[in-house]
């Protein structure tokens, strides 16, 4: 018998490649934006208060009114002295401690000088006082000004202390005053310089 012809071999089957899997995209959550930090500016330059344009009006008329007052009680003065003197008899006189007349007044020009260079800080509560002593030369020429003793208060104290840094000349000695130079201590209480 004839042999049966063997089968034609199969080709073996390949073998099944598996694909290999797909590396998972990793999503990145998106970075946040930064918030933006506002700028602060800040302005270096130092800024002085402008005073009042009327207040300092007001507050120079009122010293003007108070000159023309001390003039007008200073001619009347010197009028009742004239006529006084004129009705006295020949051996009769009369003595006026002139240096100590002089002196007040000239004290009272010292005081307007300065509160005419006082810019005043505002409402204020009470009335606090700051006690100033100032040197004054015979010519006029403020040769010390200084606060001894402050009123608690630092708004009103700088004030003074910025007058006292203004004001370097007042007018000279009256006739009647004597000495190179004069001490002269004060208060200035805020509710005179308003």
């Amino acid at each position: 018998k004839p042999k049966p012809t063997p089968p034609d071999p199969t080709p073996p089957k390949p073998k099944q490649v598996k694909p290999k899997p797909k590396p998972v995209e990793v999503v990145k959550p998106k970075p946040r934006p930064k918030p933006v930090k506002p700028k602060i500016k800040v302005n270096l330059n130092s800024t002085m208060r402008q005073p009042d344009t009327q207040k300092v009006k007001t507050q120079q008329a009122a010293a003007e009114r108070a000159r023309q007052a001390e003039a007008k009680r200073q001619a009347a003065l010197k009028q009742s002295l004239h006529n006084l003197d004129s009705k006295l008899s020949g051996r009769t006189s009369v003595n006026v401690p002139q240096g100590r007349y002089a002196a007040a007044n000239y004290e009272s020009l010292i005081r307007r000088k300065y509160v005419d260079a006082t810019i005043h800080p505002g409402t204020i509560s009470g009335d606090p006082v700051v006690k100033v002593q100032l040197v004054i030369a015979r010519n006029g020429n403020v040769t010390s000004a200084r606060i001894i003793g402050v009123s608690g208060l630092a708004s009103w104290d700088r004030a003074v202390q910025k007058a006292l840094d203004r004001v370097k000349r007042i007018a000279p000695f009256p006739a009647g005053m004597s000495g190179a130079k004069k001490t002269f201590n004060l208060n200035f209480n805020s509710r005179s310089f308003q």
